[in-house]
């Protein structure tokens, strides 16, 4: 008799447990995903993450002559300025803001320790600065210009003077 009802309930028991079992609620379930749902308990495959796109946007050289007529190296090219952007774009606006990044080195091309001050300017960009650099030696790039931009200038040229007497030691 037992076993009688047993075989009679058992299909309800199996039919409540399919049931159940279809009625978890599905989603995407990663913790370090944009569209994380914490009361998904089926991962569905729709999980949404950030990437970063960062590129190349541009770049361009402009070459300090020393003009000084009493200089050792009047009229010749006595640093080399080389200005780069490069453009971070994300997949999603809560991933983070889209910039363009502007770096700037400079490269001595003589054998003296040189000093000077300058002005450069290029596509929009004006910079003042100091420059000493060891004989032969180029700065470290830094960063001039940061904007949220998501578009960069696309420098094409870009034109520098000293503002003060190069002095080379």
């Amino acid at each position: 008799m037992k076993a009688k009802k047993l075989f009679l309930i058992l299909p309800f028991i199996i039919g409540y447990a399919l049931l159940l079992n279809s009625c978890k609620q599905k989603g995407c379930t990663d913790k370090g995903a944009l569209n994380y749902n914490l009361t998904a308990q089926d991962d569905d495959g729709t999980c949404i993450y950030c990437t970063t796109k960062v590129e190349q946007d541009g770049s361009v050289s402009a070459f300090l002559i020393d003009n000084n007529g009493s200089s050792p190296y009047f009229n010749q090219t006595v640093a080399i300025f080389n200005l780069s952007q490069i453009a971070k774009t994300f997949n999603y606006q809560s991933c983070g803001s889209d910039s363009c990044i502007t770096s700037l080195s400079i490269k001595n091309m003589v054998n003296q320790e040189i000093v000077f001050s300058y002005d450069l300017q290029g596509s929009g960009l004006f910079v003042s600065g100091l420059a000493d650099i060891a004989a032969n030696q180029t700065t470290r790039d830094s960063v001039v210009q940061s904007t949220s931009s998501t578009f960069c200038n696309q420098m094409t040229s870009a034109t520098v003077n000293s503002t003060s007497t190069i002095t080379y030691h």
